[in-house]
């Protein structure tokens, strides 16, 4: 079975701008368009299309995400998105980890909106 055409798979990793490496099968990278300063994304080397798709390749991006928020003592957003309509844009489990500031000016889709009344 042939890897699919993934930016975020394995046999694309050394065209990656890499942060750092937490484990043999996950990786930090820089993205290429960073919402904030040290906005990074955490990958996993196993192609999975989201967090649903394999909630134990989720868990294990999740674990490294928070680790690496703890150890650099960051105030950030960790973030993935499920399908297109949830702003999915790469078929690749992959977590934002979005450092955050007062008043960085960042709004996120769901900053200072409340469910319609019915």
């Amino acid at each position: 079975m042939t890897e699919p055409a993934c930016p975020f798979c394995k046999t694309n990793w050394p065209n990656l701008d890499i942060v750092t490496r937490p484990s043999a099968h996950t990786r930090i990278v820089r993205p290429l368009n960073p919402v904030t300063d040290g906005h990074v994304l955490v990958i996993h080397d196993q192609h999975t299309a989201d967090a649903a798709d394999n909630p134990h390749i989720a868990g294990v991006l999740m674990a490294t995400a928070a680790h690496y928020v703890r150890f650099r003592r960051l105030q950030a957003n960790i973030i993935t998105s499920v399908g297109e309509a949830a702003t999915q844009t790469v078929q690749h489990t992959h977590l934002h980890v979005v450092p955050r500031r007062p008043d960085d000016g960042l709004h996120l889709p769901w900053t200072g909106q409340r469910k319609a009344q019915r």
